[in-house]
């Protein structure tokens, strides 16, 4: 069994003194340029947002609203909120943007009161920060791992950790919507350590995801599948079905919440 090394933010900062081509006491390691294949940062600053929808069914599953902003000091940051199919909005994390990939600085998940409607933010805990790298070590034994904890109401008893180790797999071309574009493929692992605090007991949930990132756009496919050996699953598959400006996405939501209203 291969060993699998993972790269914090400070593994890829030790990596990228190792490749100075000053430093001629370590060997240089193989590197690929993934800047391009992720979301384009330089032009959204006024926001894009991706519809992402069921392989198989063709039915929208959630929409990422995708900003870049820039704070007093003049970093960049990339904002994300995600809405569920019924345009709620349940995730929303910002992403620093640095040199060679994007850190995580806040991920939050909101809980809806089933009476009130009202939406409450939960903040989670980060421990592994790396999101994406921009320039990744090409062996298939590194990764790069976002790591982090999480506790949900009703109970908050359960707490829930959630390591994500990103492997750079291959170069290759994806059909989006009948045209051939060039991606980055990524071959990860999830693993979801589930612990109830209160009444004891601890269980893990592995799942192996597939990525597939379109240079100049971003995430185009990702395949889900939960490892399972006494009953398998089928793998969960999503694809980017459609891209909006904010100003669409809320003519979308209105068009669709006067056709139910009407239907």
């Amino acid at each position: 069994m291969k060993t699998l090394v993972y790269l914090s933010m400070i593994g890829i900062l030790a990596l990228a003194c190792e490749n100075d081509p000053s430093n001629n006491h370590t060997p240089e390691l193989e590197t690929v340029n993934l800047k391009p294949y992720y979301y384009p940062l330089d032009s959204l600053q006024d926001g894009w947002v991706y519809e992402y929808a069921d392989q198989a069914s063709k039915i929208v599953t959630h929409y990422w609203f995708f900003k870049v902003v820039k704070d007093e000091a003049g970093d960049r940051y990339l904002v994300a909120v995600r809405y569920n199919g019924f345009f709620e909005q349940d995730q929303i994390s910002r992403e620093w943007i640095v040199a060679n990939g994007t850190i995580s600085k806040d991920y939050k998940i909101l809980v809806r009161d089933s009476l009130t409607g009202i939406a409450e933010a939960y903040t989670a805990d980060i421990s592994e920060n790396v999101v994406f790298p921009f320039e990744a070590v090409k062996d298939t034994n590194l990764a790069y791992r976002f790591e982090c904890s999480f506790s949900l109401p009703p109970d908050t008893n359960i707490i829930n950790k959630l390591t994500r180790d990103r492997k750079f797999r291959e170069f290759s071309t994806y059909n989006l919507h009948g045209d051939e574009v060039d991606v980055a493929v990524f071959q990860n692992k999830d693993f979801y350590d589930i612990e109830d605090v209160a009444n004891g007991g601890f269980w893990t949930v592995e799942k192996e995801v597939t990525e597939i990132y379109a240079k100049g756009i971003g995430l185009v496919y990702q395949a889900e599948k939960t490892i399972d050996k006494t009953n398998p699953i089928p793998p969960r598959e999503i694809f980017l079905s459609n891209i909006y400006t904010m100003e669409e996405f809320i003519k979308l939501k209105e068009q669709l919440s006067n056709a139910e209203e009407q239907g």
